[in-house]
């Protein structure tokens, strides 16, 4: 309207700014977010992000192999995983157990809801008579180490292992990528 009516030239931004400061506009409230960020831990061993990436790692290459493995929440730092061909309760536990080995018991561990971690079960009528489920192989481990389970309800909850997998998934391909080329080339 004022470059219209009194051909008074201004941008959007600097109209917002005069009214802003003369108290004639107030700032919208912004919408609050689906997801809040959550603060990492604030010691090392406290929570370990925990999580299997099925993904092509030999770009079709070779046989379909998986990554297990784990994220201290406060650091960042990665203490153990590793390629597997299956991702079952048994490689999980070597997993755990190598985490454990070299980093020590986590207080807490960051999961999914996979039936390897925590007992599902769908709507039914014979599953809303029984409340409590038996824990599986993996909850009674933690049980007996102390561990306390913390299950998340979506992959974007545990943020720092999917972003972990993200930058694996571009890093550790182009690296297994180059060391079958050196490998093909004898060397090593």
């Amino acid at each position: 309207m004022l470059e219209e009516r009194e051909k008074i030239l201004l941008s959007r931004e600097t109209v917002r700014g005069i009214l802003l400061e003369k108290g004639s506009y107030k700032k919208r409230k912004k919408q609050p977010k689906h997801r809040s960020w959550r603060e990492p831990r604030p010691k090392e061993g406290m929570m370990l992000q925990y999580d299997t990436s099925d993904h092509d790692w030999l770009e079709g290459r070779g046989p379909k192999i998986k990554l297990i493995g784990g994220i201290d929440d406060a650091t960042g730092n990665v203490p153990y995983a590793q390629f597997v061909y299956e991702d079952s309760v048994q490689e999980n536990m070597a997993t755990l157990r190598k985490i454990v080995e070299i980093k020590g018991i986590p207080l807490s561990i960051y999961v999914d809801k996979d039936s390897k971690f925590i007992t599902t079960r769908h709507q039914s009528v014979h599953v809303n008579l029984k409340k409590d489920y038996k824990k599986t192989q993996i909850g009674r481990a933690w049980d007996e180490l102390g561990i306390n389970p913390i299950f998340a309800d979506s992959p974007q909850v545990k943020g720092r292992i999917e972003r972990l997998w993200k930058t694996f998934q571009d890093r550790l391909i182009s690296e297994l990528r180059l060391e079958r080329y050196l490998n093909l080339r004898g060397r090593k």
